[in-house]
Formats: C-alpha cells, sequence, structure tokens
C-alpha cells in the first residue's frame, strides 16, 4: 500500500524542515495512514512526532494533572472533550514545535483546530493537506483564517480511465498530470443478489492472480462497512484466494501459507493510502456513505485498474 499524491508532499515539507533543524508535529486523522507516516519520516523521529490527532492528544495529556478528566467512555469524548483538554494543556504546557502538518484535513472538526492553533506563533510553520472531494465524514473544513489556499488541482495518481470515472463523483475541477498512461476502462457489475457479487468478486481475483500472475499485495477490496456486513460474510474463499480483514488477527492465524491473501479494509479506514487495484465491493448507491464523496474517495485509491461491484 502507497501514499497517495498529497501525502507524499506533506512529508517532503515535513522532512524538509527537519533537516532544516525544525521540530515538526506531522498528524492526521486515520490510523492506516499514520503508519505510512511514522515509516516515513522514522529516520528522522528526532526532529518529527507523527502520530494521529487523538494519539498525539492522548500521549499529551495522559502524562499531565487532566489525566483524570479523561473519560474515554463519554459518547462525545473523542470530539469534544479532548480538544477543549488539549486547550487546556497547551496553556499551561507549551509544545514548541516549529512546525505543524495536517494531511487529510477535510476530516478535523472546527474543535480541533482551536487546539491546535494554541501551538502556532507568528514564526511557526503550519501547513494543511486536503481534497474537499474525499470529505467523507461532512465537516465544517472551517479552516483557521490565516491560512492561505494554494490549489493543487493536477491528479498524478490514477490512470486516465481512473480519473474520467473519478470526475463523474467529484465537485473540484481537476486535470490529469501529462503523461500518465490512458490505463483499462474501469468496468461496473450490477448485482443486486449478494451471491452474485461475491462469484464476481471471485472470478476478477481468479483472472488477476491465477491468470494475470498479480501479486495478492497489490490488490486491494474496498468496502462501505465492516467485514462482517458485506458479502464477505457469506463467503470471503475463492479457490486458495483468501479476503481476510487485517484488523481481525484470527483470519491470519487460520489460514495455510499456501493461500493467497487479498486484504479487505472500509475505504473511510484506507483514505490516504493507494493499490495498484482496487476493487470496491457492495457499492450501493442509496446508502449514504456511496455518495459522490464516498465513491470518489474509494476509486482514487486505485492506480492501474478499477472495478466496482453495485448492488
Amino acid at each position: 500500500m502507497g501514499q497517495g499524491p498529497v501525502t507524499i508532499l506533506a512529508i517532503k515539507k515535513a522532512r524538509q524542515l527537519a533537516m532544516e533543524g525544525n521540530k515538526v508535529l506531522l498528524l492526521c486523522y486515520n490510523k492506516l495512514l499514520c503508519i505510512k507516516l511514522k515509516e516515513s519520516v522514522a529516520d528522522l523521529d528526532e526532529f518529527i512526532y507523527a502520530g494521529t490527532y487523538h494519539e498525539f492528544c492522548i500521549k499529551c495529556l495522559g502524562n499531565s494533572k487532566f489525566k483524570d478528566q479523561m473519560d474515554f467512555n463519554k459518547p462525545d469524548f473523542w470530539e469534544v472533550d479532548i480538544p477543549e483538554l488539549m486547550q487546556k494543556y497547551i496553556a499551561e504546557y507549551p509544545l514548541n514545535y516549529d512546525a505543524v502538518i495536517i494531511d487529510e484535513a477535510q476530516d478535523f472538526i472546527e474543535d480541533y483546530w482551536f487546539s491546535l492553533l494554541e501551538q502556532i506563533q507568528e514564526d511557526n510553520y503550519f501547513y494543511i493537506f486536503y481534497d474537499p472531494d474525499q470529505n467523507i465524514f461532512k465537516t465544517k473544513m472551517a479552516f483557521p483564517e490565516k491560512i492561505v489556499p494554494f490549489t493543487l488541482n493536477r491528479v498524478c495518481r490514477n490512470t486516465s480511465a481512473i480519473f474520467e470515472y473519478m470526475q463523474k463523483h467529484s465537485k473540484t475541477e481537476s486535470e490529469l498530470f501529462e503523461d500518465m498512461p490512458i490505463g483499462d476502462d474501469v468496468q461496473e457489475f450490477y448485482l443486486p443478489d449478494d451471491n452474485q457479487r461475491s462469484k464476481q468478486l471471485g472470478k476478477i481475483l481468479k483472472n488477476l492472480i491465477h491468470e494475470q500472475k498479480i501479486n495478492p499485495d497489490n490488490i486491494v477490496v474496498l468496502g462501505g462497512h465492516w467485514f462482517e456486513h458485506t458479502v464477505l460474510n457469506i463467503n470471503n474463499k475463492f479457490s486458495d484466494i483468501v479476503v481476510i480483514d487485517p484488523s481481525n488477527d484470527s483470519y491470519t492465524q487460520k489460514e495455510s501459507s499456501n493461500e493467497k491473501h487479498v486484504k479487505y479494509f472500509t475505504y473511510m479506514k484506507f483514505k490516504g493510502c493507494e493499490s495498484d487495484i482496487v476493487i470496491l465491493l457492495d457499492v450501493d448507491k442509496n446508502d449514504p456513505r456511496w455518495d459522490n464523496n464516498g465513491i470518489y474517495t474509494a476509486a482514487s485509491r486505485a492506480k492501474n485498474l478499477l472495478y466496482v461491484i453495485i448492488k
């Protein structure tokens, strides 16, 4: 799983500032993306702290007098209590970072910004990277007024065929980076029956892995729901190919090493990541998870080939 172009820019800026001797706070919202950020700056961990917003907040608060005020079971703990406590924390314990960089900033709610702004001084660096078409959580995207936007509207991840499919679900005018390959047409399958969708997924995977000899690590299946709420709950094994939920250790422990594993993620969890081949599963245009932002976000993860299996 690779990183998206915007994430690459965020990492490059973080590394550049760190190598100039600056202390950098590099944050995102998504846990899977966070792993990639950490791996990409591990050699500069003396200068860069990389993590999710909430991970960073818990780390700070957990070592302070505010620790006893954290109630993880409160319904609004993550969206209300955490930013409020962080504002209090920073007022007493300045963080002293020279730069704050936010990746996938469309996922941040407004209160998160207020807590981060306590850290920003006039001579600090503050960078926000975001894509409005990937605002799947419907946040207000009320960014700090001091930020001057610089629009990046050239797509350099996807083939022309995938880009054209994405544009059908985008409100943003973009253009494809020159010299990107045309690529194969996006294949859509309209199959209302669960068993039919399961069989179609199996056909696609067998063709890719058995016939085209593609490494399963270069394929990912994305959906809008947890694994057990997709057709994979009916059947996740197709000959020697097994679609697994990486968050469930029992799958990898049970399966034979002779079997080929393809990973399944929700597209929300896979935000900020990319794969050579993406299969969108159980797409349901009557489900709010599969609105234009959802389809655009999921489809844009694919670099070379995209399959869409629709209810």
